[in-house]
């Protein structure tokens, strides 16, 4: 599976108005490309059931820890529909929160949302969702 290769993210797991811009970072890479232009309905299917795993990838968030599978799930489902997890009106508050250190920023909010089953079910749905627009 590609989040087992080494690399690294840099920014580029948010969807932002220099979306395509991902020199250096993972999604670059021609075996991610393949895969997030894969179909849609398939990959979005699988890639919400990787939302509870916790295995490390080797893939760096810069500037802060090595992403989890599943926040690898969700940084692909990102660049599959073009849309941040916080830009969900359900977490919206995310979207204006301060970083404020290493533990108090957007990795680790995802990370923790990520190891509650309520939010987790809720992030899937919303994905999911996504497939029907």
């Amino acid at each position: 599976m590609i989040f087992e290769k080494e690399g690294r993210l840099v920014g580029a797991q948010y969807i932002s108005d220099y979306k395509g811009k991902r020199e250096g970072t993972v999604f670059n890479n021609e075996n991610w490309i393949t895969f997030l232009h894969k179909s849609k309905t398939e990959t979005t299917k699988f890639l919400v059931t990787k939302f509870s795993d916790t295995t490390k990838t080797k893939i760096h968030t810069c500037p802060f820890f090595e992403a989890t599978n599943g926040e690898m799930a969700v940084y692909s489902l990102q660049q599959i529909h073009d849309k941040n997890w916080y830009d969900f009106l359900e977490f919206k508050e995310y979207s204006k929160r301060a970083t404020t250190n290493a533990s108090d920023q957007p990795q680790m909010w995802l990370r923790k949302m990520l190891n509650s089953k309520t939010y987790r079910k809720k992030l899937e749905k919303l994905f999911l969702n996504e497939l029907k627009k």
